[in-house]
């Protein structure tokens, strides 16, 4: 499974940060190994969805993706972490150069994922190297914006 979770990367824990990261560049991989062809647009599912059809989704939204990494990228910074790798979208085709906004219920099934994940292990994340309670995690993830 490939994460993409559409919150503000400010609001994401630092493990959540360099999983994504990593995990867009292996989502564009994928992409590029197995575009989006004409006859294909129709197997793209119409809503956000976690699990099966989870990548295809992203077929059509590459222009998405890298704004959300280059986005992961300057929060990482902010973080002190480097990050060596700029995501290309050149080559593409322009059918799978679209932009996308997610809604209100796109980022809620990100938030509950995200809420479980950090609740199941809460000693496992940290925030800009800080470790915080469980319900300061939860909080930050639940009054995330993603505009």
């Amino acid at each position: 499974m490939v994460r993409v979770n559409l919150i503000d990367s400010l609001y994401l824990t630092d493990q959540h940060l360099i999983a994504e990261y990593n995990e867009i560049l292996m989502l564009i991989s994928y992409l590029r190994r197995y575009p989006l062809r004409h006859y294909d647009v129709t197997r793209i599912p119409k809503r956000f969805t976690l699990g099966k059809g989870h990548m295809i989704f992203f077929k059509d939204k590459v222009l998405y993706l890298k704004r959300r990494h280059d986005s992961i990228r300057e929060e990482m910074g902010k973080r002190g972490y480097v990050s060596r790798r700029v995501l290309s979208i050149d080559g593409f085709p322009s059918i799978m150069l679209n932009d996308w906004l997610p809604d209100e219920q796109d980022v809620m099934v990100i938030k509950s994922r995200l809420v479980d994940k950090v609740r199941t292990k809460p000693w496992l994340y940290t925030y800009y190297g800080y470790r915080l309670g469980v319900d300061e995690l939860v909080s930050l993830i639940k009054f995330a914006t993603w505009h």
